[in-house]
């Protein structure tokens, strides 16, 4: 049997629709609506303006996020993977993801918004973004997300992964190899002896 989506997800999923087909210069909260097959007042009543709408596309995606890598590091325990071939699941985990140009096009739209609120909304997604990352390799090294370590790693992982989706097509290694690429450098940086 299939989950019915909630009407919070419906709506969701056709804001990101919107955004995909028509950017930000298309999107409203009546085209939601429209999308979503539902009245204008009952898309209001779970959100209430086109900020706090992009404000729940936004969270649900690190709500996904999360669940995503909860799921990969149960896998990793389960068939005994730690350290090197964890790190190696979640980056290839995360250029996957980047890869998909849905994702793409849904977020080139959300940076080409000019309200305040909601570029103010965006760098907390991409600050719970970060620290959802650094947790990660926290976890992987075994030490506290403060450490320097970590610091490195992440300031190594996290712009490539954010821009990944704009250069992937223009590199001549596989997304595979640059996993593997990235999964040597950043665990020598998390095996490195300065932990601190």
């Amino acid at each position: 049997m299939f989950a019915v989506a909630s009407t919070k997800e419906q709506i969701i999923s056709a804001a990101r629709e919107v955004l995909m087909r028509g950017g930000s210069a298309a999107f409203s909260v009546r085209k939601v609506a429209q999308a979503a097959g539902m009245s204008l007042g009952n898309l209001q009543y779970h959100f209430g303006s086109k900020v706090e709408l992009l404000g729940g596309l936004l969270d649900a995606d690190i709500a996904e996020y999360r669940g995503m890598y909860e799921q990969m590091r149960l896998e990793s325990e389960e068939a005994g993977r730690r350290g090197r071939a964890a790190l190696h699941g979640f980056i290839a985990l995360a250029l996957n993801d980047v890869q998909l140009h849905e994702q793409t096009a849904v977020f080139r739209a959300l940076y080409s918004f000019t309200e305040p609120e909601i570029i103010e909304r965006l760098h907390t997604y991409y600050a719970e973004l970060h620290g959802l990352l650094q947790e990660g390799l926290a976890a992987l090294a075994g030490v506290p997300v403060e450490s320097r370590v970590v610091a490195r790693s992440s300031a190594i992982l996290f712009p490539y992964l954010d821009g990944f989706d704009s250069t992937a097509e223009l590199l001549a290694i596989t997304p595979a190899e640059i996993s593997d690429l990235l999964t040597e450098i950043v665990w020598s940086i998390l095996q490195s002896e300065d932990k601190k």
